[in-house]
């Protein structure tokens, strides 16, 4: 009988226990209140039960470990209390349990690590407490595990993977304390990895961080120690990595760029020293990066303006030296902090221009150097940088004098030397309009009475039609 999502509302009947024959009953999604009826456990035929977000309240009946043929149970998101019965646990051919979102409390039964058959287990988000069972997965096939936000204590089964299957193991948020087992290392088909907030402490092995398949490392707010290892290389299916809030130490290897779908990364609040991998800039996915709270050394790399998807950039609290490069201005991220490190030298103006001076407070040697008008109590106008600015204005304004003399300067010498070609040309013309020289007669030393006398035939030059000459 399936009738999910169909509106229905009311209580389960008692009656339902009459339907001898069903297989399969689906009555999720709808808005039934009450208990889960016991009369449930005569359905021997039942091989699916699934009751989930509903507004069922009470405790699980025992009775549904009568459910020999059962092999996926479902109750989650609901109002239930009391524990989990352990009939349940008990089935020979259960496959998939799943409880959460309740208000459950006690322990996990131990006899689920007995099954051969569960695949399934989710029971986050109750309040179970005391331990994990100690061998669970040592002979069932899991590939689900997922045990968040209870309050659950002991060390982890060291033998969850040994089916070879499991794909989520998720754990966050309870209060698992030992070491992590180096089994895990084997998971090779694990894809969620996630035991954050917990009270793990050791090192984390070297081969969890290798795994092939992993996509999500999460085990942040724990106590491991130790380094990252070189092997997280080999990692090439990771997408986020998040060891935050532990006591990691040693530098960050290289070698965290080489999964090249890596979208988080965060190392923050560890011991964590030495310089920030110049390669991070080749994680062209990358869109956070934390490594606040640590010890981080040397210059911040050039090659994080490559990160053209980055959102939030976080370098505050470490003992970062030199410059901000200019070019992540580029980057401008929607959120970023370079506080309380030791850098020097100006802001860039862009950072500045874009109201994110809060994010350098704490670097005693940064200063601005655009706005020197700027009233920022935080920071120091760029004196040197000012004055140097002004040195350029004055070098730009006696190179513009220089040019415009020394265009002057061509100009006149250009105009003068076609006035002498002009001048040249007009003398070349009036020698070849006169031919002939003109010269000067010496000053006459006769009369005009002995100008007469000398008319005669004699002196004639010849004759022409204005007369004799």
């Amino acid at each position: 009988m399936i009738l999910r999502t169909c509106m229905v509302s009311g209580s389960i009947p008692k009656s339902i226990g009459n339907m001898t024959s069903l297989v399969d009953l689906e009555l999720s999604g709808n808005f039934l209140v009450g208990s889960v009826p016991r009369e449930i456990g005569l359905l021997k035929n039942l091989q699916q039960l699934e009751l989930y977000y509903n507004q069922l309240v009470g405790v699980i009946p025992e009775e549904l470990g009568n459910l020999t043929e059962l092999r996926d149970i479902d109750i989650s998101v609901n109002q239930l209390t009391g524990s989990i019965p352990e009939s349940i646990c008990r089935l020979p051919n259960l496959k998939v349990l799943q409880f959460y979102n309740n208000s459950l409390t006690g322990q996990i039964p131990h006899v689920l690590e007995d099954s051969k058959t569960l695949t399934m287990l989710s029971l986050y988000k109750n309040y179970l407490t005391g331990e994990m069972p100690r061998h669970l997965g040592r002979s069932s096939p899991l590939v689900l595990i997922d045990l968040s936000e209870n309050r659950l204590t002991g060390e982890l089964p060291p033998e969850i993977c040994n089916g070879g299957k499991l794909v989520y193991l998720l754990a966050v948020d309870n209060m698992f304390s030992g070491v992590l087992p180096e089994t895990y290392s084997s998971c090779v088909s694990l894809v969620r990895f996630r035991l954050s907030s917990n009270r793990l402490s050791g090192k984390i092995p070297e081969g969890i961080l290798s795994l092939p398949a992993v996509s999500i490392v999460d085990l942040g707010y724990n106590s491991f120690t130790g380094s990252i290892a070189k092997a997280i290389g080999n990692a090439r299916n990771l997408s986020e990595l998040l060891l935050q809030s532990n006591k990691l130490s040693g530098v960050i290897p290289s070698e965290i760029s080489q999964p090249s779908n890596i979208v988080k990364v965060d190392l923050s609040e560890n011991l964590l020293s030495g310089p920030i991998p110049s390669e991070i800039g080749d994680l062209k996915r990358l869109n956070l990066l934390l490594l606040q709270g640590n010890r981080l050394t040397s210059y911040i790399p050039n090659s994080l303006s490559l990160l053209s998807s980055l959102n939030v950039l976080d370098l505050s609290r470490n003992l970062l030296t030199g410059s901000i490069p200019v070019s992540l201005c580029d980057l401008l991220p929607s959120s970023m902090n370079f506080s309380n490190n030791q850098l020097s030298g100006p802001i860039p103006n862009s950072f500045v221009k874009g109201g994110q001076l809060e994010s350098f407070i704490g670097n005693p040697k940064l200063c601005i150097s655009e706005y020197p008008n700027l009233s920022y109590q935080n920071f120091s106008i760029c004196a040197q940088a000012y004055n140097q600015k002004k040195v350029d204005y004055i070098w730009i304004i006696v190179v513009s004098v220089g040019i415009i003399i020394l265009g002057g300067v061509l100009f006149l010498r250009r105009w003068l030397s076609r006035e002498g070609d002009v001048m040249k040309n007009e003398e070349t013309w009036l020698s070849s309009y006169f031919s002939y020289n003109v010269k000067s007669f010496h000053r006459i030393s006769f009369d005009k009475d002995e100008i007469v006398e000398a008319m005669i035939d004699k002196n004639v030059v010849g004759h022409g039609g204005s007369g004799t000459v």
